[in-house]
């Protein structure tokens, strides 16, 4: 039975924000103020206030000519993203699988957004060692296996761009702090395949990953094993074989075009 959440925990503005946004996906054309309006049954100054703070933050689009709205480019790109990430999950968990199966240890999923790594899957690993990261955090380029694995291989110009914007954060005595030692870094995972976080994120936690690679070779995401940094060093070998298969065959999957599940599957 569906738990009923109390009126007062809704909050009307947000809810005159969806009724608007529908409106406009809805219309086969640009829309005015007043047709806004009464599609959405919100009154037109909450209407205005809403449409001048989405058109402030570029997800309406406002004709300069006619005064009429429309969605914009970036909310469709937002959208995109969404979906597209959802895409991959359902393509690489098969493969997470697999993985996790052999090792029973955390796997991770990735993808790069705005100079950030942000997880779109985790799968705990059922050992007493649990990892601060959860689907949606974001965490550094810098500091992290993923984002190493990520970085290597982006276009040159890309990377350029991407570490100038670099904070470097320290989050603990072995994270890299300096983009020499960073790109130092890069080339071993240019030339080994993988990155290796080796308790430059948490402490006492090591982690691997492989890039997930396009048709065009460019890092659309990476998946990575992280746990405690004894486990990992144990068995690194047998896991950086097996990581590095597992996102070649997601990278070829993706490469040659593989129709991808229904996100609802």
């Amino acid at each position: 039975m569906k738990k009923s959440i109390p009126r007062n925990y809704r909050v009307p503005m947000v809810a005159h924000t969806i009724r608007i946004l529908k409106a406009l996906a809805e219309a086969d054309a640009e829309l005015s103020l007043k047709d806004i309006s009464a599609r959405a049954g919100v009154g037109p100054t909450s209407t205005f206030r809403i449409l001048f703070t989405l058109g402030s933050l570029d997800y309406i689009f406002k004709n300069p000519t006619s005064g009429t709205y429309r969605l914009s480019a970036k909310l469709m790109e937002l959208a995109a993203r969404s979906l597209g990430s959802q895409k991959l999950v359902h393509l690489a968990r098969p493969f997470m699988d697999q993985l996790y199966a052999r090792f029973n240890e955390t796997l991770n999923l990735a993808v790069f957004q705005d100079g950030e790594i942000i997880y779109i899957e985790i799968m705990e690993s059922r050992r007493a060692f649990r990892m601060t990261a959860e689907v949606g955090s974001r965490v550094p380029l810098h500091s992290t296996a993923l984002g190493k694995a990520i970085a290597a291989f982006l276009p040159e110009d890309d990377l350029k761009a991407k570490l100038s914007q670099c904070s470097w954060l320290r989050l603990t005595p072995h994270t890299l702090m300096t983009r020499a030692e960073f790109q130092r870094d890069l080339a071993r995972v240019q030339k080994r395949g993988y990155g290796l976080d080796n308790e430059e994120t948490e402490i006492g936690a090591t982690c691997v990953a492989a890039p997930i690679l396009d048709a065009q070779n460019h890092p659309v995401a990476a998946i990575s094993i992280s746990g405690p940094t004894h486990r990992i060093h144990a068995q690194e070998k047998l896991i950086v074989r097996e990581l590095k298969r597992v996102a070649a065959a997601v990278s070829s999957a993706i490469q040659a075009g593989q129709k991808l599940p229904p996100t609802s599957a």
